[in-house]
C-alpha cells in the first residue's frame, strides 16, 4: 500500500516535532522545518524519463553527492536543518517571515521581505541560538 503525499507529510511533520522537542516551541520549529524541506523540494516526486530507442519508462536516479552525507539534514551541532537551501539568493518564504515577526519585534514585515531567503534563515538561527 503506497501512502499518499499528505500522508508522507504528516509523518515527516510528526519526526521534525519529535526531532524538535528539545526546542522552546517544538511546533514552530518542526514546521520551520518542514517548510524548509518543502521550499527544497524534498516532496517532490520523481519523474520518469524515456528511454529514445524502447519509449519505457525508468525512473530517475539521484546523482551521488560528492559532499559527505553529514552536510545533509539535522545539524548536530545546533539541532537545525542544515539541507542546501533551494534559492538562497530568492526572497524569503512566508513561514521565515512569519517565525522571525513571532520572535521579535526589531524587524517589520518590510525589512525581512527586502532580505534574501538565505539572510532570513540566518536571522532564525541567532534568533534561536
Amino acid at each position: 500500500m503506497a501512502l499518499t503525499p499528505a500522508e508522507i507529510k504528516r509523518i515527516t511533520f510528526l519526526s521534525l516535532l519529535s526531532s524538535a522537542s528539545q526546542y522552546e516551541e517544538p511546533y514552530d520549529q518542526a514546521t520551520l522545518w518542514l517548510a524548509q524541506m518543502q521550499d527544497e523540494g524534498f516532496f517532490e516526486e520523481a519523474r520518469p524519463t524515456s528511454a529514445p530507442s524502447t519509449g519505457r519508462s525508468t525512473p530517475s536516479r539521484r546523482q551521488a553527492s560528492s559532499t559527505p552525507s553529514q552536510t545533509r539534514g539535522r545539524d548536530a551541532g545546533n539541532g537545525g536543518y542544515s539541507g542546501n537551501m533551494r534559492d538562497p539568493d530568492g526572497p524569503p518564504t512566508e513561514k521565515q517571515v512569519g517565525f522571525v515577526l513571532d520572535k521579535t519585534d526589531d524587524y517589520t514585515e518590510a525589512d525581512l521581505y527586502s532580505m534574501t531567503k538565505q539572510e532570513v534563515s540566518d536571522l532564525i538561527s541567532d534568533l534561536k541560538g
